[in-house]
């Protein structure tokens, strides 16, 4: 939970010093830890604030068997974060998040369903996928996604099933 917190610093401090390219929100924090110690983090590393209410949340479950969808609001100030987790989560993850979900969710996942960040255009009428973890779709074997492919039974590096993901600085796409 201290990578929680942590993360948001760092994340923020590196995009400060200006090393961020990227213009668009992203994932930067993925966390699908033991019971219902579930969140994420959203990252703005644009120099503006960004209107949060054209964006939405969108978790599709075990392969697209459901979907929960969250509308995101407010102001996220640049190089902020936005962070969500369950309202079943531990103390210090529920006081570092912006919101605490109450089941179902977008922030009740598992490590097979996958979690997009979609923005919506107002010209065209239509959302746009903006960041994803996983695949729509798709129901990885072994509990989550993995860096080995084919999943490897088991012996990747990093699985999206139990485990806090941190995007690394420096990818911004």
């Amino acid at each position: 939970m201290k990578r929680f917190l942590l993360m948001a610093f760092g994340v923020t401090l590196v995009s400060a010093l200006g090393f961020a390219q990227c213009d668009e929100l992203y994932f930067s924090e993925y966390i699908e830890g033991s019971s219902n110690n579930k969140g994420f983090e959203v990252y703005n590393p644009s120099n503006s604030t960004v209107d949060l209410s054209s964006y939405s949340i969108l978790v599709i479950g075990n392969g697209g068997s459901f979907t929960n969808t969250f509308q995101l609001y407010g102001n996220l100030d640049a190089y902020g974060t936005f962070n969500v987790c369950t309202d079943q989560s531990d103390a210090m993850m529920q006081n570092a998040a912006d919101t605490a979900l109450s089941f179902p969710s977008v922030a009740h996942f598992n490590g097979d369903d996958a979690l997009s960040l979609d923005k919506y255009n107002e010209q065209f009428s239509t959302w746009t996928l903006v960041d994803i973890f996983g695949k729509i779709g798709e129901r990885p074997p072994f509990g989550g996604w993995s860096d080995s492919f084919p999943y490897n039974e088991g012996n990747g590096t990093w699985y999206t099933s139990n485990h806090t993901l941190v995007r690394k600085p420096e990818v911004l796409t």
